[in-house]
């Protein structure tokens, strides 16, 4: 999968989470008379809101490049290990030759 598809499915599920919360919190947060700083605070919440989304985006794709390297490490670490195994089998056919 790569880094596009993982943060669009991130952002797709994200915001079907975050959908019925945002409409709970308006409601809540609404009254019948809107005071001018009431919306300023609104503003506020929403771009902290978008902030800390842009952030758990940046970290999800932290997080992906550090799996895939550990990935990436491990499956090294296997083809060296099934390396030395054919090396150590080569030395025991010439021991036994000899």
């Amino acid at each position: 999968m790569a880094g596009g598809d993982t943060q669009s499915t991130w952002w797709r599920k994200q915001e079907e989470v975050m959908s019925p919360w945002a409409r709970k919190k308006k409601a809540w947060t609404q009254s019948l008379v809107v005071d001018v700083d009431d919306k300023y605070e609104e503003e506020a919440e929403d771009e902290e809101a978008e902030e800390e989304c842009d952030t758990l985006g940046v970290l999800t794709e932290v997080l992906v490049v550090v799996v895939t390297k550990m990935r990436d490490m491990a499956m090294d670490r296997r083809h060296v290990a099934m390396e030395s195994h054919a090396q150590m089998e080569r030395m025991l056919g010439i021991l036994e030759e000899i």
